[in-house]
């Protein structure tokens, strides 16, 4: 039914699908350790860090992977997850369970060739958020987009593919918000997307906030956008995390609030 996923030959995708592989004590212990030093360096400020969890698309649409290929009840990533939720000073949002239930009702909520949510899917995760720390959520609706031809089509070289409007969706603002955003000078552009600060004078919260994040926070900066007085998107999580303790120590103006986003 045109659904294309990453395949093994991707950092291992299928054997961590199927737990045909764990991670070691020490990429275990890492993970900790980068996530309770930033996170607490903020609770030092009164700064709550949150971490929003992008879920890969055979997370949420098992029934579309190829026969015979069951994913383990177990995930890969509540390895890592079962140790974060145990860290005080982080706040964990797995989105996973949100939008299986979605899916139900709200049509697609990932691109068929891509690996990332879709504008709704995206929505869907930034409310989960939003209701957990009980932050005002943008008025949005959607409407069906043209069809999109999503990085998968490129890798896996596929050509005349099938496109079908339906994994597509367009946001409908009620009242249109209005941002300006300007780019971080001499900051390498990566699947985060660009380094910038954006400033919102309509914002529906006078919040400041910090994002770092990876190829999933693309989805959701419209709607960080939309919410918070000024966000500050640093850069992606690889090259950036851990900086961040030393970055948030230094800086003059502290944020409100340090958002990570990882798949």
């Amino acid at each position: 039914e045109d659904w294309l996923f990453l395949g093994n030959a991707h950092d291992n995708i299928v054997a961590k699908l199927k737990l045909a592989i764990k991670p070691s004590e020490a990429q275990l212990n890492e993970v900790k350790e980068s996530f309770s030093k930033f996170s607490e360096a903020g609770a030092k400020f009164g700064i709550p860090t949150v971490l929003i969890i992008g879920p890969n698309k055979s997370s949420i649409y098992p029934e579309y992977l190829p026969d015979g290929l069951i994913p383990s009840e177990i995930k890969y990533s509540s390895l890592f997850l079962n140790i974060l939720r145990g860290l005080p000073s982080l706040i964990v949002y797995d989105p996973t369970a949100d939008l299986v239930e979605a899916k139900r009702t709200e049509g697609i909520l990932y691109w068929k060739t891509d690996t990332h949510w879709n504008n709704k899917g995206a929505f869907l995760a930034y409310a989960g958020f939003s209701k957990q720390l009980k932050l005002p959520i943008p008025d949005v609706d959607f409407k069906q987009g043209s069809t999109y031809s999503g990085h998968l089509l490129e890798t896996a070289k596929l050509k005349d593919f099938q496109l079908n409007s339906e994994d597509n969706w367009d946001i409908v603002w009620k009242e249109k918000p209005e941002w300006t955003e300007q780019e971080t000078p001499n900051e390498k552009k990566t699947t985060f997307g660009a380094s910038s600060i954006v400033n919102n004078e309509k914002s529906l919260t006078e919040r400041y906030v910090w994002v770092v994040g990876d190829s999933f926070t693309p989805g959701l900066r419209p709607y960080f956008n939309a919410s918070f007085r000024e966000v500050r998107y640093i850069g992606h999580w690889v090259q950036k995390l851990k900086d961040l303790p030393g970055e948030l120590n230094k800086a003059d103006r502290k944020p409100d609030l340090i958002v990570v986003v990882r798949v």
